[in-house]
């Protein structure tokens, strides 16, 4: 069924099924009512025609967008993006096909594809009431009635797929008296498995067991019911290994379908002679299956809405904690956990966009880290870059995979590209991509299907959001040049972690750094080379700092500030020591010319008396002791405390 999903704003989540006509804007009659900005009176209309759903603009003056193109009149495809005015959905239409192949391996086995002996074919029943007329001309309506009794009152008895077919499978054995019984089911690729089966003493010391699947095959293409006898006996069945090696005589296989749809198959088979199936035993199993198959779309629709609910549930979770971060790298890392942890899958990765519009790696649940930095991909290359290009997401359930390099063995051939997307500034912007979001490989080795992209542009959309947000929060937060906080966000996290650390009788501790003789280094190499230089050294410093989980900001200038909460001074003093040497270290060249780079720090430990304003000031004093000592040296703060 056809339906639009909000992907974001208060709305995100809320599900809209589609009539053959969808009228959508501000007036009362509207089929859908909106009174949001950007929408008109008589915005679009959404119509179904000729097998196919088309989104028509009603004002010229509507704003109506598709994968974020302007359009007038468009086509819709399942999982296109429809921007309204200010209101974004995603076009949602899983239409099932039809099944194209049905067949086990064991169906296709070499020797095995030689049509069976067919002694008698009945239609496929769907209707209950058939069935008993049927069994009635059959003159077996008391033993066959009560068999569909116990059929059907102990098959919809339970919820679990293992359990129903045990205890069909004891009443097939009881009512045939077969030496086998296969129940099919068709997996995620509409090849027929076995579900279940129990084979007699006689099947089972032979150790060949296996389905036919000539008979399989026959049953599956004309979707009727078949009766084989003496089959063995048929010229063309000496070279059918299942049927040869296995001595089979008789058999009976009818389908299991709803509508027109295939679900499995029974099939139960006799290796004696002396005990043949017969039409009336084609005409009871014949209508078996229709409660088997009402049975089994039961349990399957059951095990969906759990899956289902266990998807909400996750991204419930996922979006309330995801858009607590206000930090880019936690955000990916948890952008990329918290898909695999909704889908089941091991692999995982998330790539965001630079200026230029090509994709890297910002965090991967499976690539090595030294990957990352190796792995570009520019807009409309391969998979991923398509996504982003088209801003429209990839599912593939039978496809090659890597999509990246060096190649890598993946478990399955199923994965799901979606386009991380965000607003631009300004109140008319349209969602533009910022990156995608693969994933592959559920543990499971299911292929991704509709309802698992639906999920996942929900969820990469408020990803989008949430790095939007961040992006937002740095501009006020950050400092542009250095990549650190600035000094007003950094004082007010500070007092926090003062009284924090206070009130649970934790150690603070807080340093001043200073590059070393920077000014000259200006007007010796430039302005550039010094902002260079600055960039370089916070780099170094934030480093350390973050490694210790404390918080690094520019105070200004050449001088950074930081603070390390729950950490004493002689561990304060190491990691301020580490920033040194490294600075050292670390080789910064301009034009080929070498400039060397030195700082000073200063570093002091919160006293019981100490506010956020005498702790820097010492950790200050301690700063112009160590450039009075020669620079590019660490110094403790050594004032006696006051009482």
């Amino acid at each position: 069924m056809a339906h639009l999903v909000f992907i974001d704003g208060k709305y995100m989540g809320t599900t809209l099924p589609l009539a053959s006509v969808n009228t959508i804007g501000r007036a009362s009659d509207s089929d859908f009512q909106f009174l949001e900005p950007g929408i008109l009176e008589r915005h679009a209309v959404i119509r179904y025609k000729d097998g196919q759903y088309r989104i028509l603009r009603m004002d010229p003056g509507a704003g109506v967008s598709v994968n974020n193109s302007d359009v007038t009149e468009e086509v819709l495809r399942h999982g296109d993006m429809i921007v309204l005015g200010h209101i974004t959905v995603l076009f949602s239409d899983e239409t099932p096909s039809l099944p194209t192949d049905y067949l086990t391996p064991a169906a296709s086995a070499a020797g095995d594809t030689t049509e069976a002996v067919i002694e008698t074919r009945v239609k496929q029943i769907s209707d209950p009431a058939e069935a008993v007329a049927m069994i009635r001309r059959d003159n077996r309506l008391s033993g066959d009635l009560e068999t569909l009794y116990r059929v059907a009152s102990t098959i919809n008895a339970t919820l679990n797929l293992d359990e129903m077919f045990r205890t069909l499978n004891e009443i097939l054995f009881s009512v045939f008296k077969p030496d086998r019984v296969f129940i099919l089911l068709t997996d995620d690729h509409s090849n027929l498995r076995v579900a279940s089966q129990r084979v007699s003493e006689r099947s089972s010391v032979t150790g060949f067991v296996k389905v036919s699947g000539s008979i399989l095959k026959e049953v599956v293409e004309r979707r009727e019911g078949i009766l084989t006898l003496d089959a063995a006996a048929d010229e063309r069945f000496k070279k059918g290994d299942s049927i040869v090696n296995q001595d089979i005589q008789s058999a009976l296989c009818v389908p299991i379908a709803k509508r027109e749809k295939l679900l499995g198959a029974i099939y139960i088979d006799s290796l004696t002679i002396t005990h043949p199936f017969n039409r009336e035993d084609l005409s009871l199993l014949n209508a078996i299956a229709p409660l088997v198959a009402l049975a089994v779309e039961n349990v399957l629709n059951y095990e969906r809405s759990v899956e289902y609910s266990r998807k909400l549930l996750h991204l419930g979770e996922t979006t309330r904690r995801i858009s607590s971060f206000l930090s880019r790298e936690a955000i990916h890392r948890e952008a990329v956990e918290s898909a695999c942890r909704i889908f089941a899958s091991d692999k995982a990765t998330l790539l965001i966009a630079d200026g230029r519009g090509e994709l890297s790696v910002a965090y991967s649940s499976h690539l090595p880290r030294a990957e990352w930095p190796r792995i570009r991909l520019h807009a409309g290359e391969r998979w991923a870059g398509q996504a982003f290009h088209y801003c429209k997401p990839i599912l593939k359930t039978e496809a090659p995979l890597p999509d990246f390099k060096p190649v890598r063995t993946y478990e399955s051939r199923s994965f799901l590209i979606v386009p991380v997307v965000a607003r631009s500034e300004g109140a008319r912007s349209t969602p533009r991509p910022v990156g995608v979001l693969c994933v592959t490989d559920k543990k499971t080795r299911a292929p991704f299907d509709a309802h698992d992209q639906e999920f996942m542009t929900i969820f990469a959309a408020q990803v989008g959001i949430t790095l939007q947000n961040a992006r937002l929060f740095e501009r006020s937060t950050v400092d542009t040049l250095t990549a650190l906080y600035t000094r007003q966000f950094f004082f007010a996290r500070l007092e926090e972690q003062v009284s924090a650390c206070r009130a649970a009788s934790a150690p603070l501790s807080a340093f001043m750094l200073d590059l070393d003789q920077f000014k000259e280094k200006n007007d010796r190499f430039g302005h550039a080379a010094g902002d260079i230089v600055l960039a370089m050294s916070a780099s170094v410093a934030r480093g350390r700092v973050e490694a210790a989980e404390g918080m690094v900001a520019r105070f200004g200038g050449e001088e950074f500030i930081a603070m390390l909460p729950g950490t004493p001074l002689a561990r304060a003093l190491e990691v301020a020591e580490d920033i040194r040497r490294d600075t050292e270290k670390r080789k910064i060249e301009v034009e080929g010319k070498e400039i060397p780079t030195t700082v000073s720090i200063g570093v002091a430990e919160m006293r019981a008396n100490d506010t956020p304003e005498t702790l820097v000031r010492r950790a200050d004093a301690a700063l112009y002791a160590a450039k009075r000592a020669g620079r590019n040296k660490v110094m403790a703060d050594e004032s006696e405390e006051q009482a």
